[in-house]
């Protein structure tokens, strides 16, 4: 396992990941979605030393808290795995990383089913085109056109909608499911937050909703979301729980609370319900401590 300065190997408990899927594409739309929206594409360079010259080389990277979606994609794609202890924060944040000949592999696997990272594909079909012929002048060219991609990234063009499992990863990585036993309030919501405005078009598309900026203090534009509330967020919710991984337990109560809260009844039952919603909501904010997922509001 090649391990870089300041990480260290996994040493990781086993943990359930949750899948239900066998289907190789449904498989790799997922872990494109997650990777468009978390993972970043970069040219590495590398300074020469006594035993080699410089060179540039391709460069694939993925962190999160929670280890579950990470140890799915290092066994989906073995490369290098490690973990930044110590963040500002409290928390330790786990790594995949791959290079060179193993990051090629990678994205020409996902390259069908990546969307938000379209031209971060056209920049490395050229990168890896000049293999061996590139001076150290272009290749920091390539170099700074990813960068300036990972700031601004192109958006593949609408070809349709997105598939379901292609969601969930998005979902998995930057969504939020929430519950609310406040009865003035829609109970269950759903959440997909990403700054790209069209990226996040091709979502609300999905969703057959719209989009909602989120504004910093100043008035600028910090991010895009797309918001589902109640009977909306269970009829989607229930088409991508099979595909979800992380937030699938969450999903799974999320369910059975909107449920809950569709079911007629006396008076008695209104109070047992409520009672129940309750419990619901306990057990989901244990799930999310168990993510180490930071929410924007709070449950209940």
């Amino acid at each position: 396992m090649i391990t870089p300065e300041g990480l260290s190997p996994f040493n990781l408990p086993e943990q359930p990941i949750y899948t239900e899927i066998e289907n190789r594409t449904q498989l790799l739309q997922y872990l494109a979605g997650i990777f468009d929206v978390s993972g970043s594409i970069t040219i590495q360079h590398n300074p020469p030393t006594t035993r080699r010259g410089e060179s540039f080389a391709l460069r694939l990277d993925f962190a999160r808290t929670n280890p579950i979606i990470v140890r799915l994609i290092d066994q989906v794609f073995p490369a290098s795995t490690g973990q930044y202890p110590n963040l500002p924060d409290g928390k330790t944040r786990n790594r995949w990383f791959a290079k060179a000949k193993k990051a090629e592999v990678v994205l020409e696997t996902l390259k069908p089913y990546l969307v938000l990272k379209h031209g971060h594909l056209q920049v490395v079909d050229e990168f890896l085109a000049l293999k061996g012929v590139r001076t150290a002048q272009e290749s920091e060219e390539f170099k700074r056109r990813m960068v300036e991609l990972n700031r601004s990234p192109i958006v593949q063009g609408d070809d349709g909608n997105l598939p379901d499992a292609y969601i969930a990863g998005v979902l998995d990585a930057h969504g939020s499911i929430l519950l609310d036993t406040k009865i003035h309030l829609p109970g269950l919501t759903l959440n997909v937050t990403v700054n790209n405005h069209s990226f996040m078009q091709r979502v609300a598309q999905y969703f057959e909703s719209t989009i909602i900026p989120q504004k910093n203090k100043n008035g600028s534009i910090r991010s895009y979301a797309v918001n589902l509330s109640a009977n909306r967020a269970l009829e989607k919710l229930v088409q991508l729980r099979p595909h979800l991984r992380l937030l699938q337990p969450l999903a799974d109560l999320g369910i059975k609370f909107q449920n809950l809260r569709n079911s007629p009844g006396s008076r008695s039952k209104y109070e047992e319900r409520k009672l129940e919603e309750t419990r619901i909501t306990a057990e989901a904010r244990v799930i999310l401590q168990q993510n180490n997922r930071r929410v924007r509001s709070p449950l209940g």
